[in-house]
């Protein structure tokens, strides 16, 4: 193989003789390949394929073994594991995908990362890491901005003190007026809780 093999494996198999699950839901679009592929050249191979016992189904690596192919290779270092039933492999498939959708960035080391990788372009591609130069400087770009882009559709105002006490008197069916007239002492000091409690007690002494 031209690609160094940082992994641990089992054994070399011709991709040939790999076998594509298919139950997999996952699909791999062709940029995606491409950039799996140039982070292969990079970094080399980290993880191995693993490949089922019992079906002889890949389980994990179908994006490594199509970027594998897109570079021309024609072994992969394969990882075999034993699975008790079908239900076991195919939650194993299933879990691999899974996984990796439920993750979440932390912005702040998002922000830190990208800072140090473009810092480091000299030593190596930035391609490694998985974004180009250009993602990883729009991130820089936009954390000195303050963060995501605003809205560009206003957000409707929050309903003002005396909308509420016209909501509460329409949910009772009593005339906004009345209430008013009941309220009229309560000044703007007062917080907005307070102003809300005090015209549903108006309303439960009307309504009785």
């Amino acid at each position: 193989m031209s690609l160094a093999i940082h992994c641990d494996h089992t054994e070399l198999v011709e991709i040939s003789q790999l076998v594509r699950n298919p139950r997999n839901p996952r699909k791999h679009p062709e940029d995606q390949i491409r950039l799996f592929a140039r982070i292969l050249q990079e970094n080399g191979i980290r993880r191995p394929v693993r490949v089922s016992n019992r079906s002889g189904y890949i389980t994990s690596g179908h994006g490594l073994t199509e970027a594998l192919e897109l570079l021309g290779e024609t072994h992969a270092p394969v990882d075999r594991q034993d699975y008790a039933n079908e239900a076991e492999e195919l939650a194993d498939l299933s879990a691999d995908n899974r996984l990796a959708e439920l993750a979440e960035d932390d912005e702040a080391q998002l922000i830190q990362l990208a800072e140090e990788l473009l810092l480091m372009r000299s030593d190596h591609d930035p391609i490694a890491s998985g974004y180009t130069e250009t993602e990883l400087a729009d991130i820089l770009a936009l954390a000195e901005q303050g963060g995501e882009e605003e809205d560009p559709e206003p957000k409707p105002d929050p309903p003002s003190h005396g909308s509420l006490l016209d909501l509460i008197a329409k949910s009772a069916q009593i005339d906004a007026d009345e209430i008013h007239d009941y309220t009229v002492k309560v000044t703007s000091q007062k917080p907005l809780v307070w102003k809300v409690e005090r015209a549903k007690r108006v309303i439960k002494l009307m309504a009785g």
